[in-house]
């Protein structure tokens, strides 16, 4: 499996274990129970709330990061991820992940479990993937034996 493959399939389990409330597509990244850094709103309730991109930094944090002075998603280099950066990270063109991550790009503000039923989707026709249920528990078994990745409660410091 390339890696490519490999990251877009955890980058799918981890956004379908996440609680429905930590998603937003309209946010790249803000703290509950504290201001959201894009409207200066109070937001209630716990956690950190992202859009799709906002969560790289809690599943590839090797390669990603958040840059709250930016609210941002910063890789190593400092500079922020764009579209076509993360369209690369995972194999797509920039138009296909842009069809993932741009609330625009829907019918009204979708749910988490439509952006990441259309990552699938996405993932499964690019990559060539015949049985995603099948891909995906092989990529939960590759999982087993590595590092967990934290699903978020608490904000972003």
């Amino acid at each position: 499996m390339k890696i490519e493959t490999e990251r877009a399939l955890r980058m799918a389990l981890y956004m379908e274990a996440i609680p429905d409330e930590q998603f937003d597509i309209r946010l790249w990244i803000t703290r509950l129970d504290g201001v959201d850094v894009h409207s200066g709103k109070k937001v209630k309730g716990c956690g950190t709330v992202c859009c799709f991109v906002g969560h790289l930094p809690f599943v590839f944090p090797e390669s990603f990061r958040h840059d709250l002075h930016e609210t941002c998603v910063v890789s190593p280099n400092g500079k922020a991820v764009e579209t076509p950066t993360g369209a690369r990270f995972f194999g797509l063109t920039t138009y296909q992940f842009a069809s993932v991550i741009y609330e625009s790009w829907y019918p009204g503000s979708p749910s988490k479990s439509v952006v990441v039923g259309r990552f699938l989707d996405l993932i499964k026709k690019v990559h060539g993937i015949e049985d995603m249920e099948e891909a995906l528990d092989l990529m939960r078994q590759k999982m087993k034996g590595q590092k967990k990745v934290a699903i978020r409660k608490t904000p972003v410091q």
